[in-house]
């Protein structure tokens, strides 16, 4: 929505830009990048996705950004619906910091041998 804007603003940007479509075609998807770098200059980029609807209108009160118009239909509930322990278990982020974790553990294994 511009510079120094709220969620709000941004929300209602989103809101406007997506008037006249068909929830079918309101698809979204947040993803998460992690890089992660070794001594000697390897890179690993792990990623975490989660996709869910647009919905037209905002539902919930919990989080911020989109996550009062990001519905997830397996849950039927926008990410703002969901409680912070459901959100934070199937969120982007947490997708992608499992397996920055699950990479760290493998590496720990390899030092050890």
């Amino acid at each position: 929505a511009g510079e120094d804007c709220s969620y709000d603003d941004s929300n209602q940007k989103l809101l406007e830009e997506l008037e006249g479509v068909p929830e079918e075609k309101r698809t979204a998807k947040l993803r998460t990048v992690v890089a992660i770098s070794s001594p000697e200059g390897e890179i690993s980029l792990l990623d975490g996705k989660i996709f869910g609807i647009i919905k037209n209108h905002k539902a919930g009160n919990n989080g911020f950004g989109y996550d009062s118009l990001f519905y997830i239909p397996e849950y039927r509930k926008t990410l703002a619906e969901l409680s912070f322990e459901e959100k934070n278990s199937i969120s982007h982020r947490a997708r992608a910091l499992q397996k920055v974790k699950e990479l760290i553990k493998e590496l720990l294994n390899l030092i050890g041998k």
